[in-house]
């Protein structure tokens, strides 16, 4: 609902100032699944807090969902002592690339879009 909607925006944004800005994008996306989730709409306000704008195509803004997530996990990561010699942009890549080869396996090879754990 539009309430829990704007309850859960509110609670991520980082500029409460930029509520207006955000719901324009919002609107501009016309991806009413993407808006309705309350995970996918978390984390299109978390790129939003980032790129201070939202993706107009659905491939970039999945895109850049995924960097945002990645990006949070490789800066985690680094802090720790076990991976501090590592760099955050570096693991991003990396990463990044990993998912990608992942995904071509399970798209070309496997003939399907989705996969579980006990698929590896």
């Amino acid at each position: 609902d539009v309430g829990g909607q704007q309850k859960l925006i509110a609670s991520r944004l980082r500029d409460a100032g930029q509520f207006e800005a955000l719901r324009q994008g919002l609107d501009a996306l016309k991806a009413p699944d993407v808006i309705s989730s309350p995970f996918l709409l978390s984390l299109l306000v978390n790129v939003f807090n980032e790129e201070g704008r939202i993706p107009q195509r659905r491939d970039a803004l999945y895109r850049k969902q995924v960097e945002w997530v990645l990006r949070r996990a490789a800066t985690k990561a680094c802090e720790s002592e076990r991976w501090r010699h590592l760099d955050p942009d570096q693991l991003v890549t990396a990463s990044f690339t990993f998912l990608e080869c992942l995904a071509f396996v399970c798209h070309l090879q496997l003939k399907t879009r989705d996969f579980s754990p006990t698929d590896a």
